[in-house]
């Protein structure tokens, strides 16, 4: 899903935009996913943010239907389950 699909609804589009955070256990990413209404001071207040929680946070620039991080994870995932398969 991505966030310009509940923008509107959210009351304040300009200062809303995606944070979501992984398994906290086994990664430190969070990802922040704006659309093109999100005021674009907003996106350094969010990286600041993921860094105090100690957290890396990747930006995505470009509109995505799925997370960053998810989508890189399942390849390596996937990769893997090839190579020990054989």
């Amino acid at each position: 899903m991505l966030p310009s699909m509940f923008a509107e609804d959210s009351g304040r589009p300009t200062r809303f935009c995606a944070f979501h955070f992984h398994d906290v256990f086994y990664s430190r990413v969070v990802d922040i996913m704006p659309h093109p209404g999100t005021d674009p001071s907003l996106i350094p207040l969010l990286e600041d943010l993921g860094r105090k929680l100690n957290q890396v946070p990747v930006t995505l620039k470009k509109r995505e239907s799925r997370l960053y991080f998810q989508y890189h994870a399942h390849g390596i995932n996937r990769c893997s389950r090839q190579i020990t398969d054989r």
